[in-house]
């Protein structure tokens, strides 16, 4: 009993020392270091085209492949990877800038739970979760937007709770705006959030409404310039090209939910002009929709399966190189099973409780805000396809709910904050089931 006093003691020092949450960023920024110079990850998929585009942003000035303009990809991310590779052109580089960013979300989250709960603890433990679960570890060695995106919205979300001035505001908006570039998905979720926000504050419409505006003038500023040269080289003021390919990949009579397509219409994928496949794959896509109504209900399950299913793709880029001509069943299940749930399982763990913690706080402010934002963030992604990656900018919604329970005694249960949890672990089950079963 002694040793565990002295355990308590221990960690409630730890806890309250003034330089707790600096010595955890430096040691979770330390420990991805060493396992970029220890290791040799080769970009793959759209790792590897985000290399490429920054590589040829930082050495050309131009956003493409070679000389071949393209908006096929969002710049956001490719924009700020090519400023690093513009000083240290190489791949460990990219890997350092994603350790970065990582560890500098885990200090906003620390502020966020400080600023909502006002208990140093908690923040401790918020920031301590997204700093060292597997999850993140991984994303510091791969070239994807996830971690630049999370970082954007977070930073966001911490000007505004943090900041009353309007020109605070502004800069807000334009980090909105730059995460909208980053992943474009993101636009419809913020949009819906502020109008919900203006609507809510309606008896505050003299001091809400600039405030509103500013934050769309931000957006603006940051995504306009991006569009002109869009309309300047392919003559459409798009974000990205890319959203035709993707909605037919999810919309078609072969489609499963994620990202899958076993044949290539010549109407499609014949096409160089990027804005006309684009327009194609969205008509094939809407004709689809049109002709199968059944079909395309049925569907949105298996989308949101596939959003909410396990990171097993940060464990096969790791292990596995040979995919040439194997199935995502056939790659994943040459990885031993017990190897694959050891690895999985702090992240369902996670999501598990984070789902459970997002229940009991659904009735504060920030749990109904959380919640709503998860469910329209998963909403248009279905309309698409479901990945694992989507879900991954939405960790933070429940580190943060976890935060906000841990040294609180619940005083009531109810059997509604398991049913997500639940289906949760049913999809994990099913999902095991189907790639070792």
């Amino acid at each position: 009993m002694n040793t565990i006093n002295h355990i308590k003691l221990l960690l409630n020092n730890i806890f309250l020392q003034k330089n707790t949450i600096l010595w955890l960023l430096l040691l979770a920024f330390g420990i991805r270091v060493l396992l970029i110079v220890s290791t040799h990850q080769q970009p793959l998929s759209d790792a590897y085209d985000y290399h490429v585009l920054a590589l040829n942003i930082s050495e050309h000035g131009i956003f493409g492949y070679d000389t071949i303009h393209t908006a096929y990809r969002p710049i956001g991310y490719p924009f700020l990877l090519s400023v690093v590779y513009t000083l240290f052109p190489f791949y460990k580089a990219g890997q350092i800038l994603q350790s970065l960013l990582i560890v500098l979300s885990g200090y906003l989250i620390y502020h966020i739970i400080l600023f909502i709960k006002s208990h140093k603890k908690s923040a401790i433990v918020g920031a301590f979760i997204w700093l060292f679960i597997p999850i993140t570890i991984g994303q510091s060695l791969l070239l994807l937007s996830e971690p630049l995106c999370t970082l954007l919205l977070l930073l966001s979300t911490y000007i505004l709770i943090k900041k009353t001035n309007k020109y605070w505001h502004f800069i807000s908006g334009v980090i909105l705006g730059y995460s909208i570039l980053t992943r474009p998905t993101a636009l419809i979720p913020i949009i819906v959030l502020l109008l919900i926000y203006l609507y809510k504050m309606k008896s505050l419409y003299k001091h809400v409404i600039p405030s509103i505006i500013i934050m769309f003038i931000g957006i603006l500023c940051a995504i306009t310039p991006w569009m002109i040269r869009n309309y300047v080289v392919f003559g459409k003021p798009q974000l990205t090209t890319n959203g035709g390919i993707n909605f037919w990949i999810g919309n078609n009579e072969q489609a499963n939910g994620s990202y899958k397509f076993t044949h290539e219409p010549p109407e499609l994928f014949n096409i160089k002009n990027e804005i006309q496949r684009d327009s194609i794959g969205y008509a094939l896509g809407l004709q689809y929709i049109i002709e199968n109504p059944q079909k395309t209900i049925v569907m949105i399950p298996q989308k949101i399966g596939f959003m909410w299913s396990s990171d097993m793709y940060i464990l096969l880029s790791f292990l596995t190189s040979d995919t040439h001509n194997k199935s995502y069943k056939q790659t994943a299940a040459s990885v031993p099973f017990h190897f694959s749930l050891l690895a999985l399982l702090p992240s369902l763990i996670l999501l598990l409780y984070g789902w459970y913690s997002l229940g009991y706080v659904a009735s504060t402010e920030y749990g109904k805000l959380s919640l709503l934002f998860i469910f329209l963030w998963t909403c248009v992604h279905i309309v698409f396809f479901g990945s694992a990656r989507y879900h991954e900018p939405l960790l933070p919604f429940f580190i943060i709910a976890i935060a906000l329970l841990s040294f609180t005694k619940t005083t009531h249960t109810s059997i509604k904050y398991y049913i997500l949890p639940i289906a949760q672990c049913i999809l994990f089950i099913a999902e095991m089931i189907f790639i070792y079963g």
